[in-house]
């Protein structure tokens, strides 16, 4: 039977065995197909040891980690011809409105999309032969413009450029072309979880739309473990929300992990995502 899309809602009680099945399917799927990419959302530290086994990157996210990848790299395609500011634009301004809680006024995204422009400009006329900017070097020119508002948003971002909090601030060291990566958000805390999500589901959805839509061998699936934890937070609800419609267009699977069905009820995002996942595996509910 063909089914109309890849989605998938994986649910059964705690021991009930859906960690044993999504990684027995992750690991047939990855020897199976050989160009498919594999991103997996880890709230609680579960796939690590199968993903080091498997050959794959384990990002830990925490204030503390000493795996870093930054969310301003870029890698042209070679066809498009986008510029970087314009690719990360959307990104920096989405970061900007959760750091700054929905204060933002007008003439802010213009000061933003001025230092965007300024930061990647280096990088636009090495031919891409340079490394990338991070957020340490977009609050710097945000300071260097001398303007005041440019000032209140560089301060407002410092914390994560300059601070306690600079984990996405730093150059990547990990091997983020690697087809299969998990994201270890186990010690993530409140305070980095802005910049945390953000960047981490910008990632992910950047990765769907940059694959080989025609070829069937190079789809994407992406797992989310442990679910009505992001389902909790607004801006992964509304990621997931899109993704579930959208993806499948990109060639991309997305399967949902979680512990009890009628806690996901509860949301309408996850009801939606329930009725348009064909397929669905319930254990001991």
């Amino acid at each position: 039977t063909t089914l109309v899309n890849g989605n998938a809602m994986v649910v059964a009680t705690s021991g009930g065995g859906k960690s044993m099945f999504v990684k027995l399917e992750i690991l047939m799927l990855y020897l199976r197909f050989t160009k498919a990419r594999f991103y997996i959302v880890d709230p609680e530290n579960e796939y690590a040891p199968l993903v080091h086994a498997m050959g794959g990157e384990v990002v830990d996210i925490s204030p503390i980690s000493e795996t870093h990848f930054n969310p301003l790299d870029f890698y042209p395609d070679g066809k498009s011809k986008i510029l970087p500011q314009n690719a990360k634009s959307e990104f920096v301004l989405s970061l900007f409105e959760k750091v700054m809680e929905g204060n933002m006024i007008p003439g802010d995204k213009s000061l933003i999309d001025r230092s965007l422009k300024n930061i990647y400009k280096p990088l636009v006329d090495s031919h891409y032969t340079i490394p990338c900017p991070t957020l340490v070097d977009l609050w710097k020119d945000l300071l260097a413009q001398h303007h005041p508002r440019a000032e209140q948003l560089a301060l407002a971002i410092e914390i994560f450029a300059k601070g306690s909090m600079k984990a996405f601030a730093q150059p990547t060291n990990v091997d983020m072309s690697n087809r299969l990566i998990c994201f270890n958000i186990n010690r993530l805390g409140e305070q980095l979880k802005p910049v945390a999500m953000i960047s981490m589901l910008e990632f992910i959805n950047t990765a769907v739309m940059n694959s080989n839509r025609k070829d069937a061998n190079a789809a994407t699936w992406v797992y989310f473990d442990e679910i009505y934890l992001l389902l909790r937070d607004e801006e992964s609800a509304k990621f997931l929300y899109q993704s579930w419609k959208r993806f499948r267009k990109y060639a991309a699977m997305m399967t949902g992990i979680t512990q009890n069905v009628e806690e996901c009820l509860n949301s309408n995002t996850a009801r939606m995502m329930f009725a348009n996942s064909e397929f669905l595996l319930l254990f001991t509910q």
